[in-house]
């Protein structure tokens, strides 16, 4: 590659991507860094946890919409402590939401 922009890697996932953009390979496009390892904006360190790719599909299925709506949470919000305190509450109904669809019947 050269030394181009292309040789930034993804932080999240590993795959090469044009620096300053947004992984193309990474469920909530988390930021490719710049080639001075900086992003452009800092990335949120929770969206991490919203990664569906690596699951079943099922599970894929229920996860996704919260990836979506945490995308759009950390696209349009400012970023301070009561953002922080949305994207920690949807990450709990994520996880709720995975275990209702992954919970045994004869458990309750």
């Amino acid at each position: 590659m050269n030394g181009s922009a292309a040789d930034s890697r993804c932080p999240m996932c590993g795959q090469p991507g044009t620096a300053g953009s947004r992984c193309a390979h990474c469920p909530c496009a988390y930021p490719i860094p710049e080639r001075d390892g900086t992003t452009r904006s800092r990335p949120e360190h929770i969206l991490q946890f919203f990664a569906h790719a690596h699951l079943p599909a099922p599970l894929a299925a229920v996860s996704r919409p919260f990836c979506e709506l945490a995308e759009s949470i950390v696209g349009t919000l400012p970023r301070n402590p009561e953002r922080t305190v949305a994207l920690r509450k949807l990450l709990e109904a994520k996880d709720a939401a995975v275990r209702a669809l992954v919970a045994r019947e004869d458990a309750s």
